[in-house]
């Protein structure tokens, strides 16, 4: 694996040197966007409501009520040269009709900043995430009555890195080294076989061709490995190149398209594919703000049988403040999943669209109102589920 690293490195290397005497200047990537200045931040979020298809099921559906209560916290320190961020999160959930689901989420994230110089910041990340995987989802896609309770999913990633460039920079660098762990904590009899560990390599080079127009490329190599299932191991190659513009004040535009490459040791072919990542902002009026995204991935699949996942994800967010306190928020969405196994695919198409009101009563006091709507298609109709769900909350922040 060492190999695969110091091989990778030297490729994102050269590509930059490359790129460099072709443009007589280092090329570079975005800087990550933190608070400033030491924070300490509580915040208490509280939800009632109802869902119509519990279970996600194609038939016979059952609805429940339910109630949330989510704590978070956000500490900070910044000192002269450096920053440490630390983040936790618990969600808690209990379910009227539905009691062996209830559950609890953890999510702890943490990270550390060195600058160097102006310019010149050496970055280190972690993130652990325990997550309720709701029966009729996932494992238990069409089979919901298959277990008494759904699973349970942690994902511990670290990450380290360095940036060049700050946003006013002519050309900016990044480099990022990472490792990421995922595993199913129940049922681990038939879960084990999906423990996987990416380690990957992620370079992203931006360059000002003119006042508000850069040229951006991404380039990345990913190596997953399946403990138990080493017939599922995979390489992921991607590179794309596109443009990072800003036309105005109102308008943010970022396009970028490639190749992919991707090569699972069980199939013992590679499979190549365009990619790409795009997300326009546009903020025609004070009050209102437009955002289209679009990217294609590569994923795990939840499925027991060998496969691997690529993701389509398109979407459309639209939010419009009626006055200081009260606002609105709709976003609309298709997720296409193509699941790949080892002689033929499938596709999931799912649907969704969130719409919700918040009102910001006092400075630590809002109220909100949601609706969300979730649903799949499938080649397998019996897979097929619509999902509603409605509910009302307050958050309380310190």
């Amino acid at each position: 694996m060492r190999s695969f690293y110091l091989s990778s490195l030297a490729c994102i290397l050269c590509s930059t040197i490359v790129f460099a005497d072709a443009s007589s200047v280092s090329i570079a990537g975005p800087q990550d966007q933190s608070l400033s200045g030491n924070v300490f931040s509580l915040n208490l979020a509280t939800e009632a409501g109802n869902i119509d298809n519990f279970l996600y099921q194609n038939s016979d559906v059952s609805s429940t009520y339910y109630t949330a209560l989510s704590p978070s916290l956000i500490l900070q320190s910044q000192f002269e040269r450096s920053l440490f961020q630390l983040n936790a999160k618990t969600s808690h959930y209990k379910y009227g009709s539905f009691s062996a689901d209830d559950h609890s989420d953890f999510n702890f994230s943490g990270k550390y900043q060195y600058k160097l110089s102006a310019i010149n910041t050496l970055f280190a990340d972690g993130i652990f995430d325990d997550s309720y995987e709701y029966r009729g989802m996932g494992l238990t896609l069409g089979v919901p009555n298959s277990i008494d309770k759904g699973n349970t999913k942690n994902v511990i990633k670290t990450e380290v890195g360095y940036i060049h460039g700050n946003i006013d920079s002519v050309a900016k660098l990044k480099l990022t080294l990472g490792m990421s762990k995922s595993k199913y904590t129940t049922q681990r009899t038939l879960t084990n076989i999906l423990d996987t560990k990416h380690q990957y390599i992620e370079g992203e080079f931006d360059y000002l061709l003119s006042n508000q127009i850069y040229f951006s490329s991404v380039i990345n190599i990913v190596d997953v490995n399946y403990s138990e299932n080493e017939l599922m191991n995979r390489q992921e190659y991607a590179a794309l190149i596109g443009t990072k513009w800003q036309p105005s004040a109102i308008t943010n535009v970022e396009v970028l398209i490639g190749y992919q490459k991707i090569n699972v040791d069980e199939i013992g072919q590679d499979k190549n594919t365009i990619s790409w990542r795009s997300n326009i902002t546009w903020a025609p009026l004070t009050y209102t703000k437009f955002r289209l995204g679009s990217a294609r991935s590569v994923a795990n699949s939840s499925k027991l049988e060998n496969s691997y996942s690529v993701i389509d994800s398109h979407s459309i967010a639209i939010g419009y403040d009626i006055s200081d306190r009260l606002n609105t928020r709709l976003q609309l969405g298709v997720k296409i999943e193509d699941i790949n196994y080892s002689d033929n695919s499938v596709k999931e198409k799912y649907y969704f669209s969130n719409f919700s009101i918040n009102y910001q009563w006092q400075e630590w006091l809002s109220f909100f109102a949601r609706y969300n709507f979730e649903q799949l298609n499938a080649n397998d109709e019996l897979l097929d589920h619509n999902r509603n769900s409605v509910s009302v909350g307050f958050n309380v922040n310190i």
